[in-house]
């Protein structure tokens, strides 16, 4: 009955966006960088590229909150679409096969069968987060082998010849994931640290990690600046557990939650139908808006406080009018639980220790 309830309300949900809508596909040349010495930040180094991975039961446009306000910000946004099993449903568009979404009592309980296979669409995640990379390095190979032959291209679909003329700066990545997600990019943060160094991996942002499935070898200073923002959903004592061996590992860590928020208020999920939420206990008390705006308040202060040059590549207007948002002076919307290195432009945040 659930399913029917969320089916009922989220049918007619559409988002508001064109079809093959242009795309600047190259960031501005600041007038520090055109008239600077060396390479500037706006000098053809290219967008940095934001790889998001969905929670168990999400898709493509689950979170296209986060997404577009991260694309606003001058980030190439690539939200995967896993073919693991864990996507609410998912479809191929060369064969046209669909695949739902499948569940497994053992995974849920958590013993060493279901953690055996959760383990396994972990791998699979990794690897295809890793494709997006392949992906365009290959469509940029075939785009120098032809502007070197001189010969014309075959014909593209609007969506396939964006993204061969797109230029993103693999110099500076971003991997962003929500629950099941945020495992996913832990492990890939891992992984190509130690087998893709020629990937820049610049930060790592956490939303609500669900640590169940990360494997052991991965509780290990990831070298990256990393965020973990929380709901109070997932503090129950085993994952908080995993959450503190995890932090401990690192050198540079944020730790925070939001108060009286739930898992979905970190996804489109509850805004499309808050009171059903409510009703389920998939929403917090904070309205919606407020929610998302409390997460992508720290998400934005912990980007601007690892890349500081970014915000000289995008448009003036932009800088001269962030959305981030100042938090609250009353101390009742974000903890923070731990921090590791510099976090200087974090500081008006309120500390879980200053709001007790």
């Amino acid at each position: 009955w659930v399913a029917v309830l969320m089916t009922w309300a989220f049918h007619l949900v559409r988002l508001p966006f064109p079809a093959d809508a242009p795309a600047l596909l190259r960031p501005p040349v600041s007038s520090e960088a055109a008239g600077g010495e060396g390479e500037g930040p706006g000098q053809d180094r290219g967008w940095p590229l934001v790889l998001f991975s969905h929670g168990l039961g999400g898709c493509t446009t689950t979170y296209s909150s986060v997404c577009a306000e991260l694309a606003s910000q001058g980030y190439v946004v690539v939200a995967v679409e896993h073919r693991d099993g864990s996507a609410v449903v998912t479809c191929s568009l060369e064969s046209g096969n669909s695949l739902p979404f499948q569940t497994r009592t053992a995974a849920l309980l958590g013993d060493d069968e279901g953690l055996a296979w959760r383990r396994r669409q972990l791998q699979q995640r990794v690897e295809e987060l890793f494709s997006v990379i392949t992906t365009y390095r290959g469509l940029q190979a075939e785009q120098e082998k032809g502007a070197r032959g001189g010969g014309a291209q075959e014909a593209d679909s609007p969506g396939k010849q964006t993204l061969r003329d797109l230029r993103l700066d693999l110099s500076r990545v971003l991997l962003v994931g929500h629950s099941f997600g945020a495992a996913t990019v832990t492990l890939a943060a891992h992984s190509w640290g130690n087998h893709h160094p020629e990937i820049g991996i610049r930060a790592v942002v956490s939303l609500d990690p669900w640590m169940f499935p990360v494997p052991d070898e991965a509780y290990r200073d990831l070298g990256v600046p990393s965020l973990v923002v929380m709901s109070q959903t997932m503090m129950w004592p085993s994952n908080h557990s995993l959450l503190d061996k995890f932090f401990d590992a690192q050198s540079h860590c944020l730790f925070t939650e939001v108060r009286d928020t739930r898992h979905q208020d970190q996804s489109d999920v509850v805004s499309i139908a808050p009171f059903l939420c409510r009703m389920l206990c998939m929403g917090g008390m904070r309205p919606p808006h407020e929610a998302l705006d409390l997460n992508l308040d720290v998400i934005l202060r912990f980007l601007r406080s690892t890349d500081p040059s970014h915000r000289s590549m995008l448009p003036q207007a932009a800088q001269q009018h962030p959305p981030v948002k100042e938090p609250p002076s009353s101390g009742k919307g974000l903890l923070i639980h731990g921090a590791s290195g510099a976090f200087d432009q974090l500081a008006p945040i309120q500390t879980s220790a200053g709001s007790s």
